[in-house]
C-alpha cells in the first residue's frame, strides 16, 4: 500500500498559482507550464519555524523556543505532523542538544539549557519533521545562535585573523557570455564569516583598469561588463584594512546562453536574453514554489540578444525565480527577484510608559490590524535585555517567510531587508544575485514513496530487524514494542521487505526506556536495532565565528553575573518542568472486564496462590511440567491456554513461569482481559497485565530475544519563571532578581477583537530592553511587532 494513503486527500497539492491565461500561448509555453506542474508533483510538504526568546546567549542560559508547523505552500498552520526535532548542532554538524517537540495546530514549546562547558562559538539550531526529510534536497530549518562562555575558559573554534578574507563570484543567471555585456555579483567575507565592506577594481590581461566596484552592504556588491573571447580577468580588492585581495572571476563561455533582469524602476521587469550561434526561441518563466506565475518567449537572432517584458503585478510577494529555457524546453539560465509583500495583517505594541524602575510593573498591549473576523492569531511574545551592539535586524518569521525559506545558507542580519532603508531594494536584488544559478530540476517529483513516515497520531519509534549471521535486513517479522507512558505503550507490527518497523506511541515524556522484542520461531537468528529519529543529514551551512569586542567585555560580565546569581537562586525554578495533560489514560486494551487493586485483597505469599484464590477469570494448568495461566472467556464460555498475552509493567513475558516467581508485595494493579484482542499484526486470546507499585520492570533477566536502550521521549515542557511582585510581601524579597529575560509567552491568541494584554515585572537589572512579538493566523499570515524600554 502507498504510505501517502495514510493522510489521504491531504497528499493531494495542485499548483494555486498556476501560469494566467497568456494570449496566443504557444505550445512551448503550454508545454512548460505542464512540466513545472509536474515537477512540483502531488507530495504534500511542510514547513517549521523556530522562535527564540533572544538571538545571543550564555552558557549556562536557557534557551526557550516556539516551534510553529506550517503548510510549504499556503504558511497556514499545518497540524498534521505531531513532533518536531529540534537540535542544537556544533559547526562539524555534530548535536549538542537534541528535543522532540510535540507539535499542535498551535505549534510546539521546548527549552534546551545550555552547559556551562559550552565553548564560545556560533552554533546551528535546526528543527524539522519527519515528513520534511522526504523531500529530495531537506528543507530544514537552521539559523546561527552565539554562546558566549563567560563562566569557564574553553577553546573557541578558530582563531580570528582580522587580515583573512575571500571573495567569491556569481555571474547572473549562471554564466559570462563572451562579446555580451553581462552582470557579475560578488561577496567579501571575512574569516569570521560576516560581510567585509571593500573597494575594487576589475583588470585585464595587460592589467589595464576596466570598471571600479565597491560593496553595499553586508559586504555583497556588483559589477557589469562586457568580456571578450580569448581573454582573462581579475579583480584587485581592497580591504578596509588596507589588505589587497586579487583573483581571477570565472571564464566567459564561447557557447552558451545570458540572462540579465532589470529590477528598479517601473511596473515591469526588463528582461535580456541571448544566445550564440544561429537565433532561438526562448522561453522565460517566471514561477515560484506555488506554481508558474507568468511566461513569455522571445526570438534571438543570429548571434544578437532579445528582450522581453515581465509584469510585476503578476509575479508573486516574496522570492520568484525567473528561468530562461531553450527551444528544447531545457532550463539553461536563472536569476531570482524580490517582490516586497503588501502585508494586510499587522500588529503594534503599546506601553503605558517608556521608562521603568525596578520590580516595576509593564502592562504591554497588543493591537492586531487588518485581522479578519475568523482568522485567529496565535503569537508568541518575548521580552529581553537588549545586548551591546546589537541591532533587532534579526531573523524573524516574516523574515523567513518571505526571504529565508527560498534561500540557501545563512543571511547576515535578514531583518534589514525590510527596513526602510535607502538603499534595501539594491541590497536586496544583489543578495538574490549571489544565490546562483541552482539548475533547478524540472523533472517528476511526485508519487514517490516515502522513506520516513509523517507522524500525524504521534511519535513514531522505528527498529530494524536483522539475520545476525548475514547481517542483511529481514522481512515480515512480528516484533512487540513497550514504552514507559502513562499509560505504558504497547504496540505490535510486523517489519517490512527493508527490514524496518515503525510503533507509534503518544503519551510518552522526558527520559526513559523502551524495549522491543522479535517474536518469531527462529528469534535466535534475528536482531532488532532500534532507530535514530534525528536526521544525520549535515548542514551546509557556514557558521560564522563569534568576535567578542573589548566594548562588550563589561556587559558581559554583568550579565555572567546575573546568570550564576539565577542559576544559584532559582535552581529549584528554573528546573520546574509541568507535567502533560493527557488525552488519553486507559490502557491500549481500553477497559479491562476485571480489575484487582492488590491493597483491596489479602495479600499472599506466591503469586500463583493470588491467582488460585481470587483471580477467578483465570485457571492455572501445567503445560511441560509448568504453571501455565488459561483465560476463560465468560461471553462465549471458552477457556484459552494458548497465544495468552502476559504483561509485567509492559514486558510481555514469553514464558508464563516467570510471573510466578515474581514478588506479590511489588504489585499494584492487575488487569484481566478475557476476550480475543488484536492488536496490529498480532491477535491474542486473551491479556493478563500487571502492574508494580514503581511502575519500572525491575523483575528478572530478558530473553535474548529482547533489547532495552534508553530512549528520550517528548520533551517536558518546562515552566518560565516570572515573579509577581503584586503579591503581598513579594517586592521586598531580599533575593536578587537578575533576569534578563523578563518574559515568555510562547503561545497566545489575539482575539477577534483584535485586542491582548499581558503583564509582567521587570528585575533588578538597568539598561534597554525589547518586547518582541511573533505570529501566525490560521490563513497563514505572518506577524511580528517590537517595541523597546528602558528600566532605570
Amino acid at each position: 500500500m502507498n504510505k501517502k494513503k495514510l493522510i489521504g486527500g491531504l497528499m493531494l497539492i495542485t499548483l494555486t498559482g498556476a501560469l494566467k491565461d497568456i494570449q496566443a500561448q504557444t505550445t512551448a509555453e503550454a508545454r512548460i507550464n505542464a512540466q513545472a506542474a509536474t515537477a512540483a508533483g502531488t507530495d504534500y510538504q511542510e514547513r517549521v519555524y523556530v522562535r527564540t526568546d533572544k538571538p545571543q546567549y550564555l552558557a549556562g542560559e536557557i534557551i526557550w523556543f516556539q516551534v510553529y508547523g506550517m503548510e510549504a505552500l499556503s504558511y497556514k498552520p499545518s497540524g498534521l505532523s505531531k513532533v518536531a526535532y529540534v537540535e542544537l548542532l556544533d559547526r562539524n554538524s555534530k548535536p549538542v542538544l537534541q528535543a522532540k517537540v510535540s507539535l499542535s495546530k498551535r505549534g510546539g514549546e521546548g527549552s534546551f539549557y545550555l552547559p556551562t562547558n559550552l565553548r564560545t562559538d556560533h552554533y546551528l539550531l535546526r528543527a524539522y519533521t519527519s515528513l520534511m526529510r522526504n523531500e529530495k534536497t531537506p528543507h530544514f530549518y537552521e539559523t546561527p545562535i552565539g554562546v558566549t562562555n563567560t563562566v569557564s575558559i574553553t577553546p573557541t573554534a578558530d582563531r580570528i585573523d582580522s587580515l583573512s578574507a575571500a571573495i567569491d563570484f556569481y555571474p547572473e543567471g549562471g554564466q559570462l557570455l563572451q562579446g555580451y555585456q553581462s552582470t557579475i555579483a560578488f561577496k567579501v567575507t571575512g574569516k569570521d564569516g560576516r560581510g567585509a565592506n571593500a573597494t575594487g577594481v576589475l583588470l585585464n590581461a595587460k592589467g589595464d583598469t576596466l570598471t571600479q566596484f565597491q560593496t553595499h552592504r553586508f559586504g555583497i556588491g556588483r559589477f557589469s561588463f562586457t568580456p571578450q573571447a580569448n581573454e582573462t580577468y581579475r579583480v584587485r580588492v581592497q580591504l578596509e584594512n588596507g589588505r589587497m585581495l586579487t583573483q581571477n572571476i570565472p571564464a566567459a563561455v564561447a557557447t552558451g546562453y545570458l540572462l540579465n533582469v532589470t529590477t528598479t524602476g517601473g511596473s515591469g521587469l526588463q528582461v535580456r536574453a541571448a544566445t550564440t550561434g544561429p537565433g532561438e526561441l526562448l522561453t522565460v518563466v517566471a514561477h515560484t514554489r506555488t506554481g508558474v506565475r507568468q511566461a513569455v518567449q522571445l526570438q534571438t537572432g543570429n548571434n544578437a540578444e532579445a528582450t522581453a517584458k515581465l509584469e510585476r503585478s503578476r509575479l508573486a510577494p516574496g522570492i520568484n525565480f525567473i528561468t530562461l529555457f531553450n527551444s528544447q524546453q531545457q532550463p539553461v539560465a536563472e536569476r531570482l527577484v524580490f517582490v516586497r509583500p503588501d502585508t494586510k495583517l499587522n500588529a503594534d505594541l503599546s506601553l503605558s510608559k517608556n521608562q521603568f524602575t525596578k520590580r516595576d510593573k509593564v502592562i504591554l498591549g497588543v493591537t492586531a490590524t487588518g485581522q479578519q473576523a475568523t482568522d485567529s492569531i496565535n503569537y508568541s511574545i518575548a521580552v529581553y535585555q537588549v545586548p551591546v551592539n546589537t541591532g533587532l535586524d534579526v531573523a524573524s518569521i516574516q523574515t523567513y517567510r518571505w526571504l529565508q525559506d527560498d534561500l540557501l545558507g545563512a543571511i547576515e542580519s535578514p531583518g534589514y531587508y525590510f527596513s526602510g532603508d535607502a538603499g534595501v531594494e539594491e541590497a536586496t536584488d544583489n543578495l538574490l544575485l549571489t544565490q546562483g544559478w541552482r539548475r533547478f530540476a524540472w523533472t517528476p517529483g511526485g508519487n514517490t514513496p516515502w522513506k520516513h513516515m509523517p507522524e500525524v497520531g504521534g511519535h513514531l519509534i522505528g527498529g530494524r530487524v536483522m539475520n545476525k549471521t548475514t547481517g542483511q535486513p529481514v522481512g515480515s517479522i512480528l516484533c512487540y514494542l513497550s514504552a514507559p507512558a502513562v499509560p505504558y505503550s504497547f504496540q505490535a507490527a510486523r517489519s517490512n521487505s527493508e527490514g524496518y518497523v515503525f510503533f507509534e506511541v503518544n503519551n510518552y515524556y522526558g527520559p526513559g526506556e523502551v524495549v522491543m522484542k522479535v517474536v518469531s520461531d527462529s528469534m535466535s537468528k534475528y536482531r532488532i536495532d532500534v532507530i535514530n529519529p534525528f536526521a544525520e543529514d549535515r548542514s551546509i551551512q557556514q557558521l560564522p565565528l563569534v568576535v567578542l569586542d573589548k566594548k562588550q567585555e563589561e556587559a558581559l560580565v554583568r550579565r555572567s553575573v546575573a546568570m550564576q546569581a539565577q542559576n544559584l537562586f532559582l535552581a529549584d525554578s528554573l528546573r520546574h518542568f509541568l507535567s502533560p495533560a493527557l488525552r488519553d489514560t486507559l490502557p491500549f486494551y481500553g477497559k479491562a472486564e476485571y480489575v484487582y487493586k492488590m491493597d483491596d485483597y489479602k495479600r499472599f505469599s506466591t503469586v500463583e496462590e493470588t491467582f488460585r484464590e481470587y483471580v477467578f477469570p483465570t485457571t492455572i494448568s501445567m503445560r511441560n511440567g509448568k504453571p501455565n495461566i488459561v483465560v476463560h472467556d465468560g461471553l462465549y464460555g471458552q477457556a484459552y491456554d494458548e497465544n495468552v498475552l502476559v504483561l509485567l509493567d509492559g514486558i510481555p513475558l514469553a514464558d508464563h513461569n516467570k510471573i510466578f516467581g515474581y514478588d506479590p508485595i511489588k504489585l499494584k494493579r492487575l488487569d484481566v482481559v478475557t476476550r480475543r484482542y488484536v492488536l496490529g499484526a498480532a491477535a491474542f486470546s486473551g491479556i493478563v497485565s500487571f502492574e508494580t507499585y514503581k511502575g519500572k520492570f525491575d523483575a528478572f533477566d530478558l530473553d535474548p530475544s529482547v533489547i532495552m536502550v534508553d530512549y528520550e521521549g517528548l520533551q517536558l515542557r518546562r515552566e518560565f519563571y516570572a515573579p509577581d511582585y503584586a503579591k503581598a510581601g513579594t517586592t521586598g524579597n531580599r533575593l536578587p532578581d537578575m533576569r534578563t529575560t523578563l518574559q515568555w509567552i510562547p503561545s497566545q491568541v489575539i482575539p477577534a477583537s483584535g485586542k491582548s494584554e499581558i503583564q509582567f515585572y521587570t528585575s533588578d537589572q538597568k539598561g534597554r530592553f525589547v518586547a518582541v512579538l511573533e505570529g501566525l493566523s490560521d490563513s497563514g499570515q505572518t506577524i511580528m511587532a517590537a517595541r523597546e524600554f528602558v528600566v532605570e
